[in-house]
């Protein structure tokens, strides 16, 4: 069986500060790695070294749809089983979810064990069982750990939570009122900090001070699952 457990990993995290800035739950999580540094720059830096970040990749499954979006916020590349692949792999026996692994360098997780036990699952596979709601938040702590990834802030909200693509923003101001008209929008382009678009699909961003508004939603849910991680 591929399976990776953390207990097995003696992944090493790069350390830039002196001391570990890894709160005691996360340690205690994480005991049996010897962790030298946070999964967290806390570091101000204007011009982040984005070649000092891991280039680690991630395919999931059709089942790990919100998992995928909270990998994503975060700013980590996090493709996802389109339903063809899906549909491939559970009614032809077509496995395409392992070709693009290899082709595109991607580790696989999933929440299929059978897959892991097939001796074509690519290595490295992670297994993740989503009935039990708290082993997602644990899962995304050890993979972080376990891949040896650092967050750096200022890479969140950078990935289309759709389609996984850059999200770039929008100068032009035109552009801007026919990107909120094109999704319906009800606020003008003055009410907005920001307007950004996908690169990929088109979807439209922005940001917004409204406590209600979906951009305020995101925000929280990024310091939420930055909380999770350093907790």
């Amino acid at each position: 069986m591929k399976k990776l457990t953390l207990q097995n990993s003696q992944c090493k995290l790069k350390n830039k500060n002196p001391e570990p800035l890894v709160g005691q739950q996360q340690q205690r999580q994480a005991s049996s790695l010897s962790t030298s540094s946070s999964i967290y720059d806390s570091s101000k830096k204007q011009s982040p070294d984005y070649n000092s970040i891991p280039k680690v990749r991630y395919l999931l499954d059709m089942t790990l749809n919100k998992f995928t979006r909270w990998l994503r916020i975060l700013g980590l590349d996090a493709a996802l089983e389109s339903e063809v692949e899906e549909k491939a792999r559970t009614k032809e026996g077509k496995m395409i979810l392992f070709e693009r692994c290899k082709n595109e360098r991607r580790i696989l997780i999933t929440t299929s064990q059978k897959l892991l036990l097939r001796k074509d699952c690519p290595s490295g596979a992670y297994l993740l069982n989503p009935q039990k709601p708290n082993n997602l938040i644990s899962t995304l702590v050890h993979l972080l750990t376990l891949h040896c990834i650092t967050l750096h802030p200022s890479t969140f909200l950078t990935r289309c939570v759709v389609c996984n693509s850059s999200i770039v923003e929008v100068h032009d101001t035109q552009e801007k009122v026919q990107l909120l008209q094109l999704h319906e929008s009800t606020e003008g382009v003055d009410e907005l900090l920001a307007v950004y678009q996908c690169d990929g699909c088109g979807q439209g961003y922005w940001w917004s001070e409204k406590a209600g508004s979906s951009s305020s939603r995101v925000k929280r849910a990024a310091a939420h699952l930055l909380r999770m991680c350093i907790r």
